[in-house]
């Protein structure tokens, strides 16, 4: 099993350092190290050249989001798998093992998500997972929560695609991750299809990474907390009416109505008062609506696969889910 680990970046100098000298320590050396650079206009890329690690630049001319940068490691890895790591996370020196073991201990599986620890307090979840409820929201499984909760495998909606493992036929099946998502709630959109197709996600627990969390920087107006930021509540807003439009056949959008309707309200209220980017919300809804209809065209009906998607949102929405 080799494994192609793709680093998308964007003006990480502060940060590429030490992400690509714990992938340097691996127990388990990597296949492939591909960095794709959005644009940067620091000096990442001298550091990549300079590094050790000598992993394959791929140099953008502009910032085209991490979902296309993503894409572009993607066509140039030549391995059985893939594993993405964010340019503001530090890999623990078995991620590569576990990640690897994890393959072939379950052959039938195609997505792999990583234990994501707070950076800042490794005792702490950042991501076991992402889970996906029935209003439409994505949440990191067990975020906040001590880690030593998080120890055995478990399936769950999708990967967070900071630190996930994917079979490369997968993404070759799916055609990669959607670019006009630009950013967010990409990787949510490629597991719902991937599930859609019968595909499913398992969490590792030994494979963890160290994630700062929103730590590339963005030209917009800062909020209270990173995740906060304009650009980020608009992208976000936008794609989660996108997930729904591209990925929600008629029947369970009309089943889930009432939870999407009173989670776009909770989300409002939220931004309205405690975030003040009610602005960029309301900027990314209206373009999600924009964009419905145009997504619709890639809805999938209703099948036999959706009885566990349903099953798996049911479960997000417990108060504790596991």
């Amino acid at each position: 099993m080799q494994i192609c680990v793709i680093i998308p970046n964007y003006n990480g100098e502060a940060l590429l350092g030490p992400c690509l000298d714990s992938i340097l320590a691996q127990s388990r050396p990597p296949g492939q190290v591909i960095v794709v650079d959005n644009g940067s206009t620091d000096r990442s890329r001298e550091l990549v050249r300079a590094h050790p690690l000598a992993p394959v630049l791929i140099e953008l001319d502009r910032n085209l989001g991490f979902a296309a940068a993503v894409n572009q490691g993607i066509a140039k890895a030549e391995v059985d798998a893939v594993a993405l790591l964010n340019n503001d996370a530090v890999a623990d020196a078995d991620w590569l093992r576990a990640g690897a073991e994890a393959m072939e201990r379950y052959p039938e599986v195609s997505m792999f998500a990583s234990l994501m620890l707070d950076f800042h307090g490794r005792a702490r979840v950042d991501s076991a997972g992402d889970l996906y409820l029935r209003d439409g929201r994505p949440r990191p499984r067990g975020q906040g929560r001590p880690a030593d909760q998080f120890t055995a495998p478990a399936e769950v909606f999708s990967a967070c695609a900071g630190a996930a493992f994917y079979r490369k036929a997968l993404l070759d099946e799916l055609g990669g991750f959607e670019q006009s998502f630009f950013a967010y709630l990409e990787d949510v959109d490629l597991g719902f299809r991937a599930r859609a197709r019968g595909h499913r996600c398992v969490f590792v627990p030994d494979a963890r990474v160290y994630h700062r969390g929103a730590a590339t920087g963005l030209a917009d107006r800062p909020g209270k907390k990173p995740v906060d930021s304009s650009e980020r509540v608009f992208l976000i807003a936008r794609n989660r009416l996108r997930v729904i439009a591209r990925n929600w056949p008629a029947s369970l959008v009309l089943r889930f109505s009432p939870w999407l309707v009173l989670g776009l309200f909770r989300s409002a209220a939220y931004h309205l008062f405690v975030s003040r980017q009610g602005g960029a919300f309301f900027k990314g809804i209206v373009h999600g609506v924009k964009a419905f209809a145009g997504d619709r065209s890639s809805a999938p009906a209703a099948g036999p696969e959706f009885d566990d998607i349903v099953r798996l949102m049911r479960e997000g929405s417990r108060p504790w889910p596991r």
